[in-house]
């Protein structure tokens, strides 16, 4: 019996994604048929247990084991384990600021992974800071979405950090001018 898809006895899967096993290449040499699957994954989370199929997905980075036991229709039993190896699902940010007339600004957040969309995902936490250094984060405000008014006419560095729940962070920074300011026009 094996967990399809494991030809080396091994998996890799990212962190956070909902990964696909199979156990459709189980069999019961005796004849007398499959009737029962159970799987067994600690540190996953998944859906139904009793099925040829199953969706999991792991929180944590690291190596986890993925354990398949069957039954057949005269109830006895085997089982197969494979080690699936979990990457650190790394923060990806794409963030936006806008002035208003009134000198407030707009924080918007959007993390993402390359592989999908993930907004305002459990886990994640977006910190603000809108005079950025470049070097030391201060954090002002917290959040997917914030208003900040009142804030001081001038070009601000903003900068967003957003962290996973394993504690990685990246910070994504843009420069934005708050209050009106006047323009040259050449006149004719």
């Amino acid at each position: 019996m094996t967990i399809a898809g494991a030809a080396d006895g091994s998996f890799d899967e990212e962190e956070n994604m909902n990964d696909a096993f199979y156990a459709d290449s189980s069999s019961d040499p005796s004849g007398a048929g499959v009737v029962s699957y159970e799987w067994d994954a600690p540190g996953a989370t998944f859906g139904a247990n009793n099925s040829s199929f199953i969706a999991l997905n792991w929180d944590l980075p690291g190596d986890h084991t993925l354990t398949l036991r069957v039954t057949n229709a005269a109830g006895e039993t085997a089982s197969s384990s494979v080690v699936v190896h979990v990457s650190d699902d790394l923060p990806y940010c794409n963030s936006s600021a806008f002035a208003t007339p009134d000198n407030t600004v707009q924080l918007t957040g959007y993390e993402a992974s390359p592989e999908y969309a993930k907004m305002g995902r459990d886990g994640y936490v977006f910190d603000w800071d809108m005079d950025y250094d470049g070097k030391n984060f201060q954090a002002q405000y917290r959040g997917l979405n914030v208003t900040v008014p009142n804030v001081s006419p001038g070009l601000h560095h903003i900068a967003t950090r957003i962290s996973n729940d394993d504690g990685r962070s990246i910070i994504q920074e843009r420069d934005i001018w708050v209050g009106a300011y006047a323009c040259a026009h050449a006149r004719a």
